[in-house]
């Protein structure tokens, strides 16, 4: 049981994110990096999740999820754990397996790491695009919605350049965890080269989805 629980973990973890050889890639796998040492990152953290297993075996799936979030610097646990509860509260009795329920609970908790580690890009690439735009306005809320909805877009059509940059996101929280500082700066400089490449496709979807609003009103 706890071999396939530990597959599970090492899949959720890897999967759309990195692979053999210190190379993570985009969630489409269209685009990858080489960083050197960021199996050894990721592979700590598969580890943490894992050594951890005999409570959720137990059936102490709060008393493990606090563990592992105490490790990552999360204090949403409580969070973690209600939208999970709600999760398999709704599966059937045949599908209350350990796997499952594991990769509920795992699908909670990375999706609120991930999240938290691109909180803080996400709000540069804004910052970058509306500087790249020329836009001086801090409050229009306009033109905020707007951008939001041009990056969710880029998001949900697996655009490579924000899908890595989401990647090396996580990469970088990972690597700051395990104290990996050479992993961490690598992290940051490929981060600062794919902002730009997204904030350069968002400025130039911002400026064509003006001009066509602007001619329509016109005509």
């Amino acid at each position: 049981m706890e071999l396939q629980l530990n597959e599970v973990i090492t899949f959720l973890v890897r999967q759309q994110f990195a692979r053999e050889g210190d190379v993570i890639t985009d969630r489409t796998k269209s685009q990858e990096v080489h960083i050197k040492g960021s199996s050894r990152v990721i592979n700590r953290f598969i580890k943490i999740l894992t050594e951890n297993l005999p409570d959720f075996i137990a059936g102490n799936y709060e008393q493990y999820l606090k563990k592992i979030c105490n490790y990552s610097q999360l204090n949403e646990a409580d969070e973690i754990f209600q939208a999970f509860s709600a999760k398999i509260g709704i599966l059937e009795p045949e599908d209350m397996i350990p796997p499952l329920i594991l990769t509920s609970l795992m699908g909670e908790f990375l999706g609120k790491i991930r999240e938290k580690a691109f909180k803080q890009t996400l709000a540069e690439i804004k910052r970058r695009t509306k500087v790249q735009l020329k836009i001086t306005d801090e409050n229009d809320f306009e033109i905020e919605r707007t951008i939001d909805e041009k990056i969710r877009d880029l998001f949900q059509r697996n655009e490579s350049n924000i899908s890595l940059l989401y990647n090396l996101c996580f990469l970088e929280y990972l690597a700051i965890l395990a104290n990996s500082p050479k992993v961490q700066r690598t992290a940051r400089i490929l981060l600062g080269k794919y902002m730009n490449q997204v904030v350069e496709k968002l400025s130039q979807i911002y400026s064509l989805s003006s001009s066509s609003k602007t001619s329509s009103s016109k005509s």
